[in-house]
């Protein structure tokens, strides 16, 4: 039986210590989306400002600033995150998120769901 990139994508955040369904994970594609602009706001933080709020939770400032609205279930990833920092949990996410493109490609011919987009999720925040 086949796997969905969303069900691989569940399973790599639990090993995380994430809890998402795959039913709440959308489209690769919606993915790369917003963990490309949370990378792209990351990166225009400055590096004082960062010192400032490096340990804070940021998952409700970035609730407000409309940063979840095409992946609302993603806000329950950063609240609270087992992954302590903003920048340590984006991370794991985008880590997890990309294997799971992979291990769906990776399933035997003709079996694998394919999206056919040759993103990389993540990015480099500071």
């Amino acid at each position: 039986m086949t796997k969905t990139f969303q069900e691989f994508a569940a399973e790599n955040l639990a090993g995380f210590g994430f809890s998402i369904t795959a039913a709440d994970i959308p489209a690769y594609e919606v993915t790369v989306e917003v963990i490309n602009g949370l990378t792209s706001w990351a990166n225009s933080v400055d590096a004082k400002t960062w010192g400032i709020i490096r340990g804070a939770d940021l998952s409700d400032g970035l609730w407000y600033e409309g940063f979840f609205a095409k992946w609302e279930q993603l806000y329950s990833l950063f609240n609270g995150s087992p992954s302590g920092t903003y920048i340590d949990t984006q991370k794991n996410i985008s880590s997890c998120l990309e294997r799971a493109y992979y291990q769906e490609q990776d399933q035997p011919a003709g079996l694998a769901g394919g999206t056919g987009i040759d993103e990389v999720v993540g990015g480099d925040a500071q």
